[in-house]
This record gives C-alpha cells, sequence and structure tokens, in this order.
C-alpha cells in the first residue's frame, strides 16, 4: 500500500494468521512468521506478491534477518537436547550453519 495507506494489495493468500513481519534489508521481501497446526513456521514472500517460500524446517522462536540479508537467526528448540538453542544460517543455499549454545529470551 501507499505510505498514506490507500491501494492496499494482497500479496500472499496464506490461510493462516501471519505475525512478526520483517522486511528484508533491500525491501524487496517481506518475511513472516505463521503458525501452521501450532507450529510457528517463518516464510517470505516477495513484495510484488508470487509463491510463498517456507525459509526454516525447525520451529522458529525469535528470529532476526542480518544486515546483509544474506543469513538467519533464530532459535528453536534443539531434538537432541530438548533445548532452546540460536541457530545462524544462510537463507537461500544449504540451511546448515552454526548452533549457539543461548537461549534468547526477546529478540535477537
Amino acid at each position: 500500500m501507499n505510505a498514506d495507506g490507500s491501494q492496499p494489495t494482497q500479496i500472499t493468500d496464506v490461510d493462516f494468521g501471519i505475525y512478526q513481519l520483517q522486511f528484508s534489508p533491500d525491501g524487496q521481501t517481506i518475511y513472516f512468521k505463521t503458525s501452521v497446526g501450532g507450529v510457528g513456521c517463518l516464510m517470505r514472500v516477495s513484495i510484488n506478491g508470487g509463491e510463498t517460500v517456507l525459509v526454516s524446517d525447525a520451529v522458529v522462536h525469535q528470529w532476526a534477518i542480518s544486515p546483509d540479508g544474506k543469513k538467519l537467526a533464530y532459535s528453536s528448540l534443539d531434538p537432541d537436547t530438548q533445548k532452546v538453542v540460536a541457530r545462524i544460517c544462510p537463507i537461500d543455499e544449504d540451511r546448515t550453519g552454526k548452533v549457539l549454545d543461548i537461549e534468547p529470551e526477546t529478540h535477537l
């Protein structure tokens, strides 16, 4: 929509509630969380609309996009240790990355 709220345009048809919206640093992509069956998923869609893409295959709690738009930091439950950990991984490549043994309470 325009800055004054006129001309709103629907860009996704996700059937679930959308929350925690964040623009990519270049302003061309919107990242958001949605709850699918009670599971918090992180997704993205172009500001021009199109296909909605699942960004993380883990249940995401807190999250942030790096300033260059290339990496994702998020907290999730580690299935092996049953502890919440923070992960840092590339957004568009192989999603393996670093695991930090910290538990973010509010923000990354």
